[in-house]
């Protein structure tokens, strides 16, 4: 990334060089947490009081230990395999995993959603689909380098709308269920990109063809 306009991130966002510079704060990078390490002195409650990590697969386990408490954040899919690989979690899954059980919970790792999407594709008088093509980049590409500015500025998603379907029978009780917040809320996102989108962006647009997707 260059230093005209390279976007946003978590990292710049809310790391920045100020904040990095923090006495009380370090940031270790190409680490992952293995699992929390726990205070069982109390077999009822046990008591995350540091982590274990490491920088490869195969390599060292390092600990790292808690002075107040442990923050656990690491997403709807990490969060919860660190707590199962910590022993935390349903039983008959740690049994299998071949974990130790430390504090049975049937709710760790359920009632997950996965986000659906599904691509339409139109044909369209103009679309940023010249980008997928080396002569179609090589000027956008220099004008980024150059200025920060220009198609490639573009997180492809331009525009998203949020609606409410009418379709009862998009959520029958016995098939899907409506995990919407309220009879009123919205059910369904629509988000436009100027350019083919298939396939998670590994199915192009046809030679000379030019196209929106929805």
């Amino acid at each position: 990334m260059c230093g005209l306009n390279p976007g946003s991130s978590t990292s710049a966002a809310y790391l920045p060089k100020s904040v990095l510079a923090r006495p009380n704060l370090t940031v270790l990078i190409d680490t992952r947490i293995t699992r929390l390490v726990f205070d069982t002195s109390n077999p009822d409650e046990p008591r995350a009081v540091g982590v274990e990590m490491a920088q490869t697969a195969d390599g060292k386990r390092y600990r790292v230990a808690a002075s107040k408490e442990v923050i656990l954040s690491a997403g709807s899919i990490g969060t919860p395999q660190i707590l199962m690989a910590s022993g935390v979690g349903p039983k008959d899954q740690l049994d299998t995993a071949g974990v130790e059980v430390l504090k049975e919970s049937k709710h760790v790792g359920q009632n997950l959603f996965d986000h659906l999407l599904s691509c339409v594709v139109f044909r369209a008088t103009e679309s940023l689909d010249y980008l997928g093509t080396t002569s179609g980049s090589l000027l956008p590409l220099a004008r980024w380098l150059t200025t920060g500015t220009g198609p490639l500025t573009s997180n492809l998603c331009e525009a998203a709308a949020f609606i409410r379907t009418d379709d009862t029978k998009l959520f029958e009780p016995n098939q899907v269920e409506d995990t919407t917040s309220g009879f009123s809320a919205p059910n369904l996102e629509i988000a436009c990109a100027p350019l083919t989108f298939a396939q998670h962006g590994f199915r192009t647009a046809p030679p000379g063809e030019k196209a929106f997707t929805m």
